[in-house]
């Protein structure tokens, strides 16, 4: 769908974060309610008001606060709330990433929300009444105390306690996703505990070639960037950033000016919001997973030095289950810039391939480990570095890391920390900052790496300090490892993405993929675009659009396969195999074993092969045939859906099946058909139904 706005070729935003206009034929967000904290929003503007919902306003003691913006200053908000869901072909402006999500404005810098500690902490909290909470604002990350998350009481440790309630009981238990914007002032996000707590997710941003702006915060605890979205809508009049005889060349009810880690934000904000319309029961660890894993490279080459301003270059490491290798991470960009589409995509297929469970708070573990003996001293510059080991014996699989480091030092800037994991990863977590002082008389800091997902607790960490100039010296007196995540498991996810030949250019040794294991597994391809050709016999190559991406090795044993948006011909193995074929006109082959076969979208052609199999449709799957029906053996899995529900076997029967010359067909209506190909009479199916 490409929208008939006449401002919306000027947004040069949405070009960077993948194919959208595809995801808009089918989500928009509707349904999907994004709390808006910032400095008001003009709700009556034109390209808003459709999509308001007032009847969400914070509520405190009897006393509803409007969200509206009436002061003259208060200008930021509007412009956020356009890029989130600026209404769509209404012949106005530009359109929003998530044109059919509702907003709802919390006026954050109204005096009177944070006149005392409880109505700040009942407004905060009140974003448990949306499904996203939007946030373009923070502090300037300079370490502190009342930034400090390792210092009891302080106000971004109440405020992480605040996220953490809305993460626990917003979305009825699913979690409030709560995106955070990691500010614009050169430094490391870290510095601040709301950019740093593990509830948030926190967005640096990008100018319109996808490459870091010079002000964009950076950090191991940036989760994606987004771009820095110019184009959106201002107040109206000459009230805005845009009035009557300045520069900007847009009429002033809209503004091509915005910008920042604030535009950033919203733009993924409503990203999210897409993910959720296409699956709403995503849990807050889990939307992060997916925007994590489903990111594109952006900015300097992988492989290559930084450029620009980035901070540091691409790495890479961890578990082999990102594009035939580990994770690609970056200090400026986390996993990458967001996209729409893979993420959209990957989101529908999350829950099949994680056995139908949401990551949430209620099933969130943790690991802790610290520091064995006494301190450890800092040498001088050339003296090498300072490592404090902490051994750890739980094993989850991660989320987030918080590093708690006691630091002492008489220059803070001569130092560099980072998180070094088992393989040898490492992770930078403070940079030649800080001043002089700021380790002068002894700081004890809570770092969050976010650049560890997937990768096991489990083995020998280290905190290193290398100090960089002469002159100075120190101690690390004593670190704490806390692991947030997931029970690890045998049942693996072997993500792609498009960029898997550019990072298969440098790393030859992503085209080939292992899994000797007993868990149940799975190739995760549901965010691509071109015709994938599969089998899952262990030896078998896998190609996209024809060309080789990777094999798998001998020996390999993986069971499950979710494609994308191409015409695919997907094959089993003598193993039980789940295999979706999502959107296309697919071929899908079980081989042998007990098979489930989805072909999703499209017309398909399914055959089941030996062994008992199950055929499953639901949604809009189009037509599709079944060529090896077998009555007492194979299972027609049915969503009761397609009918409206309330049918028996026999009345489904009776009412979709025809047995015809070419078999027996199941005409559901709306295009959607089933042909059991050679099946002689629809009587006797009676067995061979199953719904779900």
């Amino acid at each position: 769908m490409t929208p008939t706005d006449p401002l919306y070729r000027q947004q040069w935003h949405f070009s960077l974060i993948g194919d959208i206009e595809t995801i808009w034929d089918e989500f928009d967000g509707t349904g999907v309610q994004v709390g808006v904290y910032d400095d008001g929003i003009q709700y009556t503007h034109p390209d808003l008001a459709a999509n308001y919902d007032a009847s969400r306003h914070f509520t405190y003691q009897g006393v509803t606060y409007d969200g509206i913006a009436n002061d003259p200053d208060e200008v930021h908000g509007t412009s956020v709330a356009g890029i989130i869901a600026a209404q769509n072909d209404n012949g106005r402006g530009g359109t929003g990433v998530a044109h059919g999500a509702t907003l709802t404005s919390v006026n954050i810098f109204d005096p009177a929300l944070t006149a005392n500690l409880a109505i700040e902490r009942a407004m905060i909290q009140w974003a448990q009444n949306f499904d996203i909470m939007s946030n373009s604002w923070g502090w300037t990350p300079e370490y502190d105390a009342f930034q400090n998350l390792s210092l009891a009481g302080s106000l971004h440790a109440q405020y992480q306690t605040w996220y953490g309630v809305n993460v626990a009981n917003g979305r009825g238990g699913l979690g409030t996703i709560i995106v955070q914007a990691a500010g614009n002032d050169a430094l490391n996000a870290n510095g601040s505990g709301v950019n740093g707590t593990r509830f948030s997710l926190t967005v640096a941003a990008t100018d319109e070639n996808g490459d870091i702006q010079d002000y964009s915060n950076w950090g191991a605890c940036i989760l994606v960037a987004g771009p820095a979205s110019a184009v959106t809508t201002d107040r109206t009049g000459n009230s805005g950033y845009n009035a009557a005889g300045d520069s900007d060349p847009l009429g002033v009810d809209y503004t091509s000016s915005f910008g920042g880690t604030s535009a950033a934000t919203p733009t993924v904000s409503g990203v999210v919001a897409l993910m959720l319309d296409a699956n709403e029961g995503l849990g807050w660890r889990d939307v992060a997973d997916i925007l994590a894993m489903s990111a594109s490279l952006t900015g300097s080459a992988y492989g290559g030095a930084g450029t620009g301003f980035e901070v540091g270059n691409w790495q890479s490491g961890g578990t082999n289950s990102w594009n035939g290798g580990g994770s690609a991470f970056h200090l400026s960009y986390g996993y990458g810039m967001v996209n729409a589409f893979a993420a959209v995509r990957m989101a529908e297929a999350w829950l099949v391939m994680h056995d139908g469970v949401a990551q949430t708070s209620a099933n969130e573990l943790r690991v802790t480990g610290t520091m064995s003996g006494g301190p450890v001293n800092i040498p001088d510059a050339g003296g090498g570095a300072a490592n404090a080991t902490v051994v750890v014996a739980g094993n989850i699989e991660i989320d987030t890391v918080y590093v708690k480091v006691q630091v002492t030092h008489s220059y803070a800037s001569d130092l560099q920390l980072s998180l070094v994991a088992p393989d040898g990863t490492e992770f930078g977590l403070f940079l030649n900052e800080g001043g002089d002082s700021l380790f002068d008389s002894g700081l004890t800091w809570t770092f969050a790496v976010e650049l560890a997902r997937g990768y096991s607790s489990a083995g020998t960490w280290t905190v290193r300090a290398v100090d960089s100039f002469a002159g100075d010296v120190g101690t690390i007196g004593a670190v704490t490892l806390t692991f947030f995540g997931s029970k690890s498991s045998a049942n693996d996810v072997y993500h792609f993405t498009e960029d898997f030949l550019t990072l298969r250019s440098v790393d030859a040794g992503r085209g080939v993929v292992s899994d000797a294991g007993t868990g149940s597994d799975w190739l995760n391809m549901a965010g691509l675009h071109g015709d994938i050709q599969a089998g899952l016999s262990d030896g078998s190559t896998v190609r996209v659009d024809g060309v080789q991406w990777f094999t798998l090795a001998a020996g390999t044993r993986m069971e499950n396969i979710y494609a994308g948006d191409g015409n695919d011909t997907l094959t089993g193995s003598a193993l039980a195999n789940e295999i979706h074929g999502a959107r296309g006109n697919d071929l899908l082959s079980g081989l042998g074993g007990a098979d489930t076969l989805v072909g999703g979208q499209g017309n398909d052609r399914l055959i089941g092969g030996t062994g008992t199999d199950f055929f499953e449709f639901s949604g809009a799957f189009g037509s599709d045939r079944i060529t090896d029906f077998a009555d007492n053996v194979d299972t027609l899995v049915l969503d009761d859906a397609l009918w409206g529900g309330g049918l028996t076997v026999a009345q489904v029967i009776g009412t979709f099946a025809d047995t015809l010359a070419a078999g027996v067909r199941f005409d559901f209506g709306g295009g959607n058909v089933i042909l059991l190909v050679g099946f002689a009479n629809a009587g006797l199916l009676s067995d061979d139904l199953a719904f779900i």
